[in-house]
């Protein structure tokens, strides 16, 4: 009897020892030394633990040169690595979008893209990005961004390309011209041993870490809302003098709430082909970084948009209230950012107050932002 229970004590003993270690499981993640991306460590490690359905994992960072990184999550000796610009080689080994990033050629002068221009580059990091590009000939490569700024800076070199990413918060574009080159994907380069860890294939983690980003709200700091609001309260009075109209009642919005949900057809090409949404379209074609945009009335209801909404009725909706009781464009009109799926881009919400020819609230436009495309557009950083 006593060896049973001595045999019994161990055997749980064992089991106990071998649960902790599961519920200890660390995983390793490695960032890029000379880019570490705008999404901080906090909202990765948010966004895994939502991705892996798990919150026993301990999650560990550190800091590699990128050509070292790249090597370790090869070899397997880290988990996974961030942040990775997504190509056809690396993309089934991706969690991806965690953000997107621009490819960006800035020089002291207009550059001529038809003439052959001598550019600076990132050893290991941008060789890749003048491929198909015969005529950006690299002849000032360096190992850091900083060497690269002060080259541009000294005249060393006439451009430079780089990614936005890895511009300091305090680069001033306005001293510069710029060319966007494309837009990248950027995602969390996963190894095997990640899937065994969480225990879970690729495709499922994929999947997980899209429903995850959907319901993320990545944090936009009172600084940036700030430098966004300064660039484009100028262009807010243009639209919002362009959109002055007549205080319009809408009857039974809680019936044609009830009715859009429902899918009426009659009810949505009066809202998708009316004049106001016209003038919406003609509107959205001056500023490119609208992917989205609708009119509701003073009452919440809905008066044109650009494409399909969720609801008919605005009036539960922050934005609404937000421009019902505040009569300045403020920071508390800019969103944080969130990612659109329909039109794989994150994006930021603007809430812009409408009124009638007497000065009286008359509704509101909310502009879904692409936020790469702003910045780009307001030479932003």
């Amino acid at each position: 009897m006593k060896n049973f229970n001595l045999l019994l004590f161990v055997f749980f003993l064992n089991l106990s020892l071998l649960l902790s270690s599961v519920q200890a499981a660390e995983i390793r993640i490695g960032v890029s030394k000379s880019n570490a991306g705008p999404v901080g460590q906090s909202d990765i490690e948010n966004i895994l633990k939502c991705t892996t359905r798990s919150r026993k994992h301990r999650f560990s960072f550190e800091s590699f040169p990128n050509l070292r990184g790249l090597k370790y999550i090869k070899e397997g000796k880290i988990d996974a690595y961030y942040p990775v610009h997504v190509n056809d080689k690396n993309m089934s080994f991706s969690l991806l979008p965690i953000y997107i990033d621009e490819v960006i050629l800035i020089s002291k002068k207009m550059i001529n893209l038809d003439e052959n221009i001598e550019v600076g580059l990132i050893r290991g990091e941008h060789e890749n990005l003048i491929k198909g590009h015969p005529k950006l000939k690299p002849e000032f490569i360096v190992t850091s961004t900083d060497s690269l700024l002060k080259g541009l800076k000294s005249n060393r070199i006439g451009a430079i390309l780089l990614y936005r990413s890895q511009l300091p918060e305090h680069f001033d574009f306005h001293n510069y011209d710029t060319h966007t080159f494309l837009f990248k994907d950027v995602g969390i380069q996963i190894s095997e041993s990640f899937e065994k860890k969480v225990k879970a294939n690729r495709d499922s983690l994929q999947n997980n870490f899209i429903r995850c980003i959907l319901n993320y709200d990545f944090r936009l700091s009172k600084i940036r809302k700030r430098a966004i609001q300064h660039s484009i309260s100028k262009d807010i009075k243009n639209i919002a003098s362009r959109l002055i109209m007549n205080r319009v009642e809408i009857k039974d919005i809680g019936d044609k709430e009830k009715r859009w949900r429902a899918d009426d057809k009659k009810l949505k090409n009066s809202i998708l082909k009316n004049s106001l949404t016209q003038k919406l379209k003609k509107l959205a074609k001056d500023y490119p970084y609208v992917t989205e945009a609708f009119v509701f009335n003073h009452q919440g209801g809905l008066l044109s948009t650009l494409k399909m909404t969720s609801d008919f009725d605005q009036s539960d909706e922050e934005k609404f209230q937000i421009l019902k009781e505040f009569k300045e464009f403020s920071i508390r009109n800019i969103s944080n950012i969130y990612f659109d799926e329909s039109s794989n881009s994150f994006e930021v919400g603007i809430y812009i107050r409408l009124h009638d020819t007497k000065g009286r609230f008359a509704g509101g436009l909310y502009i879904g932002a692409d936020i790469n495309k702003l910045i780009s557009f307001y030479k932003l950083n």
